[in-house]
């Protein structure tokens, strides 16, 4: 159990201390391949979640909202606590954000000027894209109340958040069951 000059040997010291390394170089690769797999499961929820709209607009596509979401390969970022890895799901679609948080009903009838033309409303207003309530009266928009947000992604991730903890203890069970 000594050696020669006084230090203390434990058999299998250098073994576990090998499998600590090559269980240090798996983890981010299967860190990252989770986090995908999570990612993936949240966006395929999400876009069933998302409702289609039927808009008059000729700009946009029935289902443009359902088949916009996107999962993006993880991402290391540096922090003050170290490095975290970071996968983002996200909407391409211009309008992803009023369905999912809410938005104001906004009506506009615009003013035509003394030649049947639209006004110039930049022009009136100056550099600001911001109207006033002055601004508001001039230009005839009128508030309708507020359209309640859908909460299709903040509730696929409230589904998503029980089963990613079993996921992760899983992942940390298949790379520390070696060492049982």
């Amino acid at each position: 159990m000594s050696g020669s000059d006084g230090e203390l040997e434990v058999f299998g010291l250098e073994e576990l201390e090998k499998q600590f390394e090559r269980t240090i170089k798996k983890f981010p690769d299967k860190t990252a391949a989770l986090l995908k797999a999570q990612a993936n499961i949240l966006k395929k929820e999400t876009s069933n979640r998302s409702p289609v709209l039927k808009s008059k607009r000729s700009d946009r596509k029935p289902g443009q909202l359902k088949s916009s979401w996107r999962a993006l390969s993880p991402k290391e970022y540096e922090n003050a606590y170290g490095s975290t890895l970071v996968v983002r799901v996200q909407s391409n679609a211009p309008h992803g954000h009023l369905v999912e948080d809410g938005h104001e009903i906004v009506s506009r009838e615009r003013k035509r000027d003394a030649r049947g033309r639209y006004a110039k409303e930049s022009y009136k207003l100056g550099k600001t894209n911001r109207l006033t309530a002055t601004g508001r009266k001039v230009f005839g928009v009128k508030s309708g109340g507020r359209v309640k947000g859908k909460d299709m992604l903040k509730d696929s991730l409230k589904k998503l958040e029980r089963s990613f903890y079993a996921e992760a203890e899983k992942m940390l069970n298949d790379l520390t069951e070696d060492y049982e």
